[in-house]
């Protein structure tokens, strides 16, 4: 990896800290590199900044803009799942995957991929002008590519790969490439034909008629899309799936519930913490008060990590909803 490379890939890998960006613009000033006030200029959301751009290498512009103008999705993770993104990707890797499909990956993709060889992110809902914040459809994961002589783990918590495209059985938008699940039989596309090329597309095949639905067309690139993607949850659940026992610790000092209910599905902070195998945060929930549910307690059966922490607190399984 070159000192370059490992500048972006610092900005990447720590999604919301502007520090990493700040610090690479001033290695970049030190070599005179125009790169340097472009990345100062991005990060103040100066006006114009993507006069900037003009000259600059555009493959490294999409990796470290910020959505809808990049893909560097510092407001969105991929490693809340207990599921990371594929392995990492060079060029290389995505020349051969083109090579092996024919096909020609959009740049705000390729820059993407680089990144991020998909995962599964959170927030995963996409807000929808006009429509309830209930009714946003979301992704469950973005699909990865498989590296030069990657071989499949079906033991291994990766997303899913690649494997083929896809042609639009209406025959007006060309060839499709699988980007993204949500879940059943409901899949989000990406152009890569002609006009279509870089767009998004939303397909929903209820019952396995692949011809019978049309495909959606829900932006005109993949950074706008990432650009849409927003929070539901109240403050004290992004807190427990990010895992950030000091601003939970800030938010209880201030007098948060520990035994807080959250609106859509009755989940209450302790069942966040074991749910995402989180034992500082199970220790802190249950020191403040937390009681353990039967939904906690059953579901750390399957977390070794957490199960101790409440079957100590909890040793039989409480017979109704809380202890």
């Amino acid at each position: 990896m070159t000192e370059d490379e490992a500048f972006v890939r610092a900005i990447v890998d720590r999604p919301g800290d502007d520090t990493a960006r700040l610090v690479y613009a001033d290695w970049l000033d030190e070599r005179d590199d125009p790169r340097g006030a472009y990345l100062r200029a991005e990060h103040a959301g100066t006006r114009g900044f993507q006069l900037l751009a003009a000259g600059l290498d555009p493959l490294w512009v999409a990796r470290v803009s910020r959505p809808p103008f990049g893909v560097c999705c510092d407001h969105i993770r991929f490693d809340c799942m207990g599921v990371n993104s594929g392995p990492p990707l060079v060029s290389e890797d995505l020349d051969a995957f083109e090579k092996k499909l024919r096909v020609k990956l959009p740049l705000a993709y390729r820059a993407f991929m680089l990144n991020r060889n998909g995962g599964y992110p959170y927030p995963d809902r996409i807000s929808e002008p006009g429509a309830n914040a209930e009714d946003w459809r979301s992704i469950e994961s973005f699909y990865m590519i498989g590296p030069r002589g990657w071989r499949e783990d079906h033991n291994a918590k990766q997303p899913q790969p690649i494997r083929a495209l896809h042609d639009d059985p209406f025959g007006e938008l060309g060839r499709l490439m699988p980007l993204a699940d949500y879940g059943g039989m409901s899949e989000w596309y990406l152009g890569v034909d002609g006009a279509n090329a870089g767009a998004v597309f939303y397909h929903s095949d209820p019952v396995h008629a692949w011809g019978d639905y049309p495909f959606e067309r829900v932006t005109d690139s993949l950074p706008e899309l990432l650009a849409r993607f927003a929070h539901t949850d109240p403050d004290w659940v992004q807190m427990l799936v990010r895992n950030e026992p000091e601003a939970l610790a800030k938010w209880l000092d201030a007098g948060g519930d520990p035994n807080a209910e959250h609106e859509e599905n009755e989940w209450h902070p302790i069942e966040y913490a074991v749910q995402w195998n989180r034992p500082e945060l199970v220790k802190l929930l249950l020191a403040r008060g937390a009681h353990v549910t039967t939904n906690a307690w059953a579901i750390a059966t399957h977390m070794p990590n957490v199960r101790d922490l409440i079957r100590t607190a909890c040793p039989k399984k409480p017979k109704r909803g809380r202890k």
